[in-house]
């Protein structure tokens, strides 16, 4: 798999390829400041890269694009700052774990929230909706719970609550559910 990733030391743009069944980084050398990169598939794994002598990036953030629908995690004492891209369709959320099947994993060490803590539906029309998976804490929008099965519309900014890490939803263009329209008084 080839890609292109930003040098985290000089901007550079490099063209590096990652095997499918590559489990540790590939290690590459930027072609304009000559300092070494570890690059790592997903974002999870290069948040837990250890060795600070050499910078991180993953090929899931440079495929990023805050164009698309994503979700933008908070930091917190349990929690460092990161970014989820939603893909169309029907994805589960929750704590990382090498071994979950959840295909939108956030780095923490929050016992609160789940490894499948919740699902994520985005339509082909933009709609972004969530829904509690039967988590031990339960899924907040705004601040208020979502009902056990219940498939909440989003909106773009609404804060999302998942034990203690809090997320805030960002949609294309800045879009707004047309159902949820303010009064002037």
């Amino acid at each position: 798999m080839s890609t292109v990733i930003t040098c985290p030391y000089c901007g550079a743009s490099l063209e590096v390829t990652i095997g499918h069944h590559q489990d540790s980084a590939e290690r590459v050398v930027c072609d304009e400041c000559k300092q070494p990169i570890a690059v790592y598939k997903t974002a999870a794994e290069a948040l837990q890269h250890r060795d600070r002598s050499i910078k991180a990036v993953s090929i899931e953030e440079a495929d990023f694009s805050e164009e698309g629908t994503y979700l933008e995690i908070i930091e917190t004492e349990f929690t460092k700052p990161q970014t989820i891209q939603i893909p169309e369709g029907r994805s589960l959320f929750g704590r990382y774990n090498p071994r979950s099947s959840a295909q939108l994993q956030v780095l923490t060490a929050d016992p609160s929230i789940d490894r499948q803590h919740a699902y994520f539906t985005l339509s082909k029309d933009g709609r972004l909706e969530v829904m509690d998976n039967d988590s031990m804490t339960g899924t907040f929008v705004n601040g208020a719970e979502i009902d056990q099965g219940e498939r909440r519309r989003l909106s773009q900014g609404d804060v999302l609550t998942f034990g203690a890490t809090t997320a805030i939803v960002h949609l294309p263009h800045g879009e707004e559910d047309e159902g949820d329209e303010w009064l002037d008084f």
